[in-house]
């Protein structure tokens, strides 16, 4: 019963008139309005039986004033209304209801807070209180006093007035809009399904269900075809682009149900139970990537799917859990495969390789390439050096590299950029071989060596590699002090030479730090991308690990660098103190 439909609003009577005033009201207004409907309003008033249902339906313990001033705003500004202090819940309902029944705005945002506002009062009404507030009234008006029972039925008659508000407020909307009403009111009320909602929005659900049958009767008929398509193609040996496409459209077709039913999840998994039509259709498709992955081996399709299905089905408990079952089992089989493709092209290794080098002539080995985070191993090429210059690539290894040492995992065949390295080291030691027999043959007459034939040698450049900040040296004469002698010089260039081979051994070091830095950075970006906390995590440590690695070698670098420097002034001060 609406409030301009209750014999209290068409007789302008209030609920503390007694019978005779009733009556008087009833004869005045008679001549007014329409005699029939007065004369029906004061008998329904007049019967105490009757009486009960326009009582709950009116503005118990609302002074005439202020019920006065409330019609007005529901004729005029029903916004107002909402926002109206009120003596209590039953007051605050009627005028809600009248109010949504009122409401202009079609915007969907504005009618589910209308909705779940009328909810949430119902669902606060105490019958006891109410039916005391209805038998002061009475007693004072001098009608019989009502039971709490019948107070009780009669607000459970209000419930079915309050639905058919709700449901003709969402009527106005289109059918995606109502959707999107619903599901705003359920997520609030459920608190995204995890409390139990106000009985008012699970019977605005149940509503929708029904009237949402025939279109998610659709979306399931085009899902289960699209599941038997898939799975005629994959056994006829479609291709993986084919198969991609007819799992999009697939994935597109689940979405649009589950946009559909998402209201009706929530629902059901605030009371706690699983919605039947979503088991149902999600045990379909997960059957669907269970086979693409057990029969034929489509672990990629298979994690997509199951990926969906995760964010689609999170509201329906029993789909929830064995999806992430699913994805635990999904990604173990991936990491495996991940493990394959980087072990099993591997040579076993019966022995370590020889890393030792004799005046910076040996073998070592240079790069860390293609990181495994599992083992914390990377590719390595294997050298032979010449003053700690990697001059040979022999062959790669994957290494597990702790503190100064190294646990070989197995070895891999030279890149294709390592066999032009190895080409040209070989070109150039061919050109310098052959040079060198040509000028031998020019100079082996004037190879006697006396003071007058001494040419000043030039003098070693100060070394700074590429993106390596360092100071240069300036070399300057310093004349008018004694001489070094000649052996004093030859040891001096021995050293420098030696020490240059070392810091070319640090320069490729940290190269090899910051490309394995640069391979690490780009992982943890990628993991941060994509959300995967573990993994992000787990690297961290050994990300900072490398970048104090790359610190300490880095100082170490510079102080080579100085001592080169000063063993360069004390070569060149020698050469200018030799006397002419």
């Amino acid at each position: 019963m609406d409030l301009f439909d209750n014999p209290f609003y068409i007789l302008s009577v209030t609920t503390r008139d007694d019978r005779r005033r009733i009556t008087e009201l009833a004869d005045e207004q008679s001549l007014l309005h329409d005699p029939d409907l007065c004369t029906k309003a004061r008998a329904e008033l007049t019967n105490p039986q009757k009486r009960l249902s326009a009582e709950i339906s009116w503005l118990p313990g609302l002074s005439p004033t202020k019920a006065k001033e409330a019609l007005l705003f529901l004729e005029s500004d029903v916004e107002v209304v909402r926002k109206m202090e009120t003596p209590n819940d039953i007051v605050r309902l009627n005028l809600l209801c009248a109010g949504l029944s009122r409401l202009q705005s079609l915007k969907l945002t504005i009618i589910a807070e209308w909705i779940f506002d009328i909810a949430l009062t119902f669902d606060r009404l105490d019958a006891d209180a109410v039916c005391r507030l209805i038998n002061e009234e009475r007693i004072t008006s001098g009608f019989p006093e009502v039971t709490n029972l019948l107070v009780a039925s009669e607000i459970n008659n209000r419930r079915q007035y309050c639905k058919g508000v709700i449901n003709g407020s969402i009527a106005k909307l289109s059918f995606k809009e109502r959707v999107a009403a619903i599901t705003f009111v359920v997520v609030s009320a459920t608190e995204d399904g995890k409390e139990q909602g106000p009985i008012l929005i699970h019977d605005l659900v149940d509503s929708y269900e029904l009237e949402s049958q025939t279109v998610l009767e659709r979306c399931k008929a085009e899902i289960e075809e699209q599941v038997k398509n898939i799975k005629n193609s994959v056994d006829t040996g479609a291709g993986d682009d084919a198969l991609s496409l007819m799992t999009g459209k697939l994935l597109s077709a689940l979405q649009e149900w589950d946009d559909i039913a998402q209201p009706v999840q929530l629902s059901k998994k605030s009371l706690g139970v699983d919605h039947d039509a979503s088991l149902y259709l999600a045990g379909c498709v997960r059957g669907l990537a269970i086979q693409l992955f057990n029969e034929h081996g489509k672990l990629d399709l298979a994690q997509q799917i199951n990926t969906v299905l995760q964010k689609l089905f999170d509201e329906v408990p029993f789909i929830a859990e064995k999806t992430a079952e699913d994805a635990d089992i999904y990604e173990s089989h991936k990491k495996a495969r991940a493990k394959a493709k980087v072990f099993d092209a591997l040579e076993p290794v019966t022995r370590a390789p020889t890393l030792r080098s004799i005046n910076g002539i040996g073998f070592s080995l240079y790069g860390a390439t293609d990181p495994d985070k599992e083992t914390g191993s990377v590719m390595a090429t294997y050298y032979f050096v010449v003053f700690f210059i990697p001059i040979f690539p022999i062959c790669r290894y994957r290494v597990i590299k702790n503190n100064r040492s190294f646990g070989f995992l197995g070895k891999a065949p030279l890149r294709d950029v390592d066999k032009w390295h190895l080409g040209i080291s070989l070109s150039i030691i061919g050109i310098f071989f052959l040079y060198g027999i040509f000028a031998g043959g020019n100079n082996s007459s004037n190879s006697s060596y006396t003071p007058s034939q001494y040419q000043t040698p030039t003098s070693p450049s100060t070394y700074s590699p590429p993106n390596f900040p360092a100071s240069p040296y300036v070399n300057e004469p310093v004349p008018g002090r004694s001489f070094e002698s000649e052996n004093t010089q030859k040891l001096l260039s021995l050293e420098i030479e030696t020490a240059k081979g070392q810091l070319k051994e640090l320069e490729s070091q940290v190269g090899g730090m910051d490309e394995q830095l640069k391979s690490y950075k780009s992982q943890i970006d990628s993991d941060a991308a994509l959300g995967n906390d573990e993994a992000y995590n787990a690297l961290i440590p050994t990300y900072n690990a490398l970048v104090n690695e790359r610190k300490d070698a880095y100082e170490k670098y510079k102080k080579l660098l100085a001592d080169i420097n000063q063993k360069i002034d004390q070569y060149n001060a020698g050469i200018h103190r030799r006397p002419y």
